[in-house]
């Protein structure tokens, strides 16, 4: 027996720029940590165009029921491996996952999809959770269950600020005087740049959606 577990998250960027997200070792770092990890280490293999590998190694407080920290203990080290494979034709990126539990009864192995979704993209999470443990290995599934929803939720909380934080120091590198402006529009706000080359950067690199061209004399004082 397993549980099956699925998330998503939503981004305001096209996949290609969340693929540049996730497979960077200071986000895969930083996601890690904010997501409870402790004594984190983070190993990304770039293999360029043929996609990338990614080791995470961390510590987990044992966050669970009584019962579960009989088998678990009172700390959880977790090994997670991400194998992303090329871009596919249509500009999708696809990835299978494995966790291991090391000293706990318990494996997850899934599959990971970042697909477009409107103006912006979606990052899918499909995963089998099974636990080894007689009589209990259910109950222990729905509590890695739960925690897998907190983590998919914090992941997308700290992706869309990483999005914000990229596109808002990429602007400023790229700032020239004066000419056409160019609007973005966000969830999170929005932000005027002054110059349509360094936004074009920015978007090369970091895209998201739903720029709009404005006119500088009325937009910019």
């Amino acid at each position: 027996m397993s549980k099956k577990i699925s998330g998503e998250l939503h981004f305001d960027a096209d996949p290609a720029t969340v693929y540049a997200m996730v497979s960077d070792q200071a986000y895969v770092q930083e996601k890690n940590e904010r997501t409870g990890g402790q004594n984190v280490k983070a190993d990304v293999t770039d293999n360029g165009a043929d996609g990338c590998k990614i080791v995470v190694s961390r510590d987990l407080p044992a966050e669970i029921p009584a019962f579960a920290k009989k088998f678990v203990g009172e700390q959880i080290s977790t090994v997670q491996t991400d194998e992303w494979g090329p871009a596919n034709d249509d500009g999708s990126y696809s990835a299978k996952f494995h966790v291991d539990f090391g000293k706990a009864p318990m494996v997850i192995d899934g599959t990971m999809a970042i697909d477009t979704e409107g103006a912006g993209s979606v990052l899918r999470v499909n995963a089998d959770v099974k636990a080894s443990v007689p009589f209990v290995g259910g109950k222990l599934e729905g509590v890695a269950a739960e925690q897998f929803d907190r983590a998919v939720r914090k992941e997308q909380e700290v992706g869309a600020e990483w999005l914000t934080r990229e596109f808002t120091e990429s602007s400023a590198a790229n700032r020239l005087p004066s000419g056409s402006a160019v609007r973005f529009s966000a969830d999170v706000g929005e932000v005027v740049w002054p110059n349509v080359v360094g936004v074009a950067k920015c978007l090369h690199a970091r895209a998201q959606a739903r720029l709009q061209h404005v006119d500088a004399a009325t937009d910019i004082h």
